[in-house]
């Protein structure tokens, strides 16, 4: 009877190593890299029941950290819809800063996936408050789109496909003079001027 029990054991060891194994194959096996998934496919694939405990660790560690290289996408000669121009992103600045913080880099992100789409050539207009002076909040204005578009080429957008322009503080979205208005007029806005 012990022989009996004991062979069943080391059948059943050797069923669950032999699957243990097949399922770590599989995750080396992948093309799909996992730099360039979005980060909501990305959660997708880390909830799957199917992955083991050692493949479930290995991606949410590499999901936790931004891809550093991102790779670089050719866009088609396709003409964008106006929908998706509309659907173009405004990203905003904290006060006296051209830093993108993570929802600017979220933004950009999103527009870089509508852009990719076609071959569009877009111009970033950077804005600022009334705060300060008129030479610096031009100079500030151009700081913040040029952030932006270095950000959109880094993903892969063709540099030539966009250009910047400051209007400093002449533009406000929102004629106040308070915090509230002036969060809006710090921002960056996204124009298609050609396709």
């Amino acid at each position: 009877m012990r022989i009996k029990i004991v062979g069943v054991v080391a059948v059943i060891g050797s069923i669950v190593i032999f699957g243990a194994g097949c399922a770590k194959q599989e995750m080396v096996k992948s093309d799909q890299p996992v730099a360039s998934t979005p980060p909501a496919e990305t959660k997708k694939a880390v909830d799957t029941p199917s992955a083991t405990n050692n493949a479930l660790q290995e991606l949410r560690i590499t999901t936790e950290t931004p891809p550093a290289v991102v790779p670089k996408v050719e866009p088609k000669e396709v003409k964008l819809s106006e929908e998706h121009a509309a659907a173009l992103a405004d990203v905003y600045f904290s006060f006296d800063s051209y830093k993108l913080d993570g929802a600017a880099r979220e933004a950009l992100y999103q527009n870089f996936l509508l852009l990719k789409k076609g071959a569009a050539k877009i111009r970033i207009e950077g804005n600022c408050d009334e705060q300060g002076s008129d030479e610096y909040n031009q100079a500030l204005g151009e700081k913040r789109a040029k952030a932006a578009l270095q950000y959109l080429v880094k993903l892969g957008i063709p540099e030539k496909n966009i250009s910047v322009i400051s209007y400093g503080e002449e533009k406000p979205v929102d004629p106040g003079h308070d915090e509230a208005a002036w969060a809006k007029n710090r921002h960056d806005h996204f124009l298609i001027i050609a396709q």
